[in-house]
């Protein structure tokens, strides 16, 4: 069979229609992400508003992952310049300048040109290579970790710089541990005793003795707690293990769990969805990430502030789920483990010396030399049962499917 000739001008024809199509998916794509970045922008002022600047400036990276405006980044030079970072802010007025002079331009010569300036910002942010591949230094160096640029930092704001490198392990090189632990105490009317020195032990446990980077946080609002786990997920691509710890008030709405900033006064369900921690997304984000997830929820503590939301619910006659601690989780599939400090639906102790129960237990057995990280854990559990005379008994959750050692035998 023969095939037809097309000419010259049924070629012209079909790549104007072909373009033409384009123009019409690129146009239908940016009009999506526009919405979407309109939302990360509102976020960004309310945040801005109430002083969050780190979480302010995490919406508006978003928002111009999705769309980069000039508005967008001239918003996030000024926050810049508000924290003293006049090198970033220098680059995101560079970028709005450069997004300014494409407003006569076509939809299609828009959207290209935008996704020009995110690749120029994000080679002009991006570490070299060699800072790259020092990026976890030997054990007796002060280095802390540098920033990374990612495409869904947006621009290129690199991570800040709160992770505390392994100070007293001998680590072997190219091992990437990251762990976010977290230490809430500080809640209006609601006070708990041990989560700070928890939060302190622990980042001291991981970061001398089993070559974890430490990302901490105390006592965080809700844009702190945000922006930190921004960070820890963010660190968790590519990791050996990713490990969260939280010790502090959770509470369960709905079969789902919440972690509570120090600021947390849930009125409301969509107070709980929108100013709450959900312990199931940060599962959910780790997976994909790191090689292993180990998540701790040490947040099963009596809590006021749920008991004042379950009156107000009752209140306004609203059907929930009333139950106590926390509600069963699930994994996606990975190499997860998921600890609760004690069984699902019932309460923790805070307990009365420095840790609570859970903690104390946890910092005994963690790091046993050459112990697989579930027959540890049988020992936390083991711990656990005898500080509370048989009163609280730990559960996990667990779709590990190879053996997890953390610290070599001598």
């Amino acid at each position: 069979m023969r095939l037809k000739r097309v000419g010259k001008n049924e070629t012209i024809f079909l790549l104007t229609l072909c373009g033409a199509l384009l123009g019409i998916v690129l146009y239908g794509e940016h009009m999506k992400y526009e919405v979407n970045a309109g939302n990360y922008l509102s976020d960004a002022k309310s945040y801005e508003k109430k002083g969050y600047v780190d979480a302010a400036l995490a919406a508006y990276d978003r928002a111009i992952e999705k769309v980069p405006s000039a508005h967008a980044y001239v918003s996030r030079a000024k926050l810049y310049e508000k924290k003293g970072d006049r090198e970033h802010a220098k680059i995101d007025y560079r970028a709005a300048e450069r997004l300014t002079e494409l407003e006569g331009r076509s939809i299609v010569d828009r959207v290209l040109s935008q996704l020009l300036v995110m690749v120029e910002g994000l080679r002009q942010a991006a570490p070299s290579s060699q800072t790259a591949q020092s990026a976890w230094p030997s054990a007796d160096s002060e280095e802390k970790p540098p920033g990374s640029a990612s495409l869904s930092d947006g621009l290129s704001r690199p991570v800040p710089q709160t992770a505390q490198a392994p100070t007293g392990a001998s680590c072997p090189s190219g091992l990437k541990r990251i762990a976010l632990v977290v230490g809430n105490g500080a809640y209006p009317g609601a006070h708990l005793s041990n989560p700070i020195n928890d939060a302190d032990d622990v980042t001291a446990l991981l970061r001398d003795r089993l070559c974890f980077r430490v990302i901490k946080a105390k006592d965080a609002d809700f844009g702190a707690f945000s922006q930190r786990l921004s960070e820890f997920i963010e660190a968790a691509d590519g990791a050996d293990v990713a490990l969260f710890y939280f010790a502090g008030h959770g509470m369960q709405f709905q079969q789902t769990n919440y972690l509570l900033p120090v600021d947390a006064k849930p009125a409301s369900e969509i107070d709980v969805v929108q100013r709450t921690i959900s312990a199931q997304n940060i599962a959910d984000a780790l997976e994909p990430r790191a090689k292993v997830s180990l998540v701790f929820l040490d947040a099963c503590r009596s809590n006021p502030i749920e008991d004042a939301f379950h009156r107000k619910m009752r209140s306004l006659q609203r059907s929930f789920s009333l139950t106590r601690g926390l509600a069963p989780m699930t994994t996606n599939g990975g190499e997860t483990l998921i600890v609760y400090a004690t069984r699902q639906n019932q309460q923790a102790a805070d307990g009365s010396g420095r840790n609570s129960p859970f903690t104390r237990a946890f910092l005994e057995h963690f790091a046993t030399p050459g112990k697989d990280v579930e027959l540890i854990m049988r020992d936390v559990t083991s711990r656990v049962l005898e500080l509370t005379g048989g009163q609280q008994i730990p559960q996990r959750l667990t779709e590990l499917r190879h053996g997890l050692v953390l610290l070599p035998a001598r």
